[in-house]
């Protein structure tokens, strides 16, 4: 986020991106958080090194509502679920931490979470995006607007 702490901490909504640019497809959320703020929104955080090493930016802007978004190979290839719970293990394949932990201690300092999980093809060593991944991030972006101006 480039901005100030205190513009920072305006943002009501904010939509955290998670994934590794390295592995394909786990990087679509990243991408989705690039066109956000190509788009002039904001209120949005990279993490490509996983939700734990940006809990103290989501500390200090204290969201009313955070949007956290990460590949799902769970969810089917090209599609967006919404999920008010952590989501199992199963679905967060390159990340290790325990979902259900991560949720509580976010859940101390955020009005409400919820996941947008971006259903993807591939995760293994690479870079680019299958065009599932792209499909997942047109519907994900369609589904934002919607969120962020109501």
């Amino acid at each position: 986020m480039n901005q100030s702490l205190g513009e920072q901490r305006k943002c009501k909504t904010l939509v955290v991106g998670i994934g590794s640019p390295l592995r394909r497809d786990d990087a679509a959320a990243l991408y989705l958080v690039q066109e956000l703020r190509r788009r002039r929104y904001s209120c949005v955080l990279e993490c490509p090194m996983g939700l734990e090493l940006c809990t103290h930016h989501i500390k200090e802007i204290r969201p009313k509502l955070l949007i956290i978004v990460d590949a799902a190979l769970g969810v089917e290839a090209g599609s967006v679920t919404i999920i008010n719970e952590p989501p199992s293990q199963i679905l967060w394949t390159t990340h290790n931490i325990n979902p259900r932990l991560m949720h509580r201690y976010i859940s101390s300092y955020t009005g409400k979470v919820v996941y947008l999980l971006l259903g993807v093809k591939d995760v293994g060593i690479g870079e680019g995006l299958s065009i599932e991944a792209r499909r997942a991030i047109q519907e994900a972006l369609k589904l934002l607007k919607e969120i962020i101006t109501a």
